[in-house]
């Protein structure tokens, strides 16, 4: 399930949902790789959406970085764990590969991904990995 329209927001509601205490803003601008002034954006307009949700916003814990409240920690995780489409690799092979749902650019990554990090692949290989007939 995408919570947010917000370009970057449902990534940025991941990153803060799968961390704890609170995420420091370098941090974020690493793992999301956007500027300090896109964070900021992203952060105000995910926070309209979670308030039009009657969720609290994104808080900033001075010194520490953002956090979700548990509240909306919880309903965030609650209600993303029913649709849950894998955001990295680890996620993609953690409940079994599930190729069709990625669109034609992450089909194209994550079979350069397999090329690369395996010593040899066999087309056999591919279609067994990628759960795909052969053409």
């Amino acid at each position: 399930m995408q919570f947010t329209k917000t370009k970057h927001g449902n990534a940025l509601i991941n990153e803060l949902l799968q961390s704890t205490p609170a995420v420091p803003l370098e941090t974020l601008k690493e793992h999301l790789k956007l500027s300090r002034r896109s964070i900021f954006y992203t952060i105000k307009k995910t926070n309209i959406e979670l308030q039009q949700q009657n969720l609290d916003p994104i808080e900033n814990v001075r010194g520490s970085g953002y956090q979700l409240s548990p509240e909306t920690r919880q309903i965030l995780s609650d209600s993303l764990a029913i649709d849950k489409k894998p955001i990295t690799f680890t996620d993609l092979f953690k409940n079994g590969l599930k190729f069709e749902i990625l669109n034609r650019h992450d089909r194209v990554l994550l079979l350069q991904f397999v090329l690369i990090s395996r010593p040899t692949t066999s087309l056999n290989q591919l279609v067994k990995i990628f759960n795909i007939g052969r053409l």
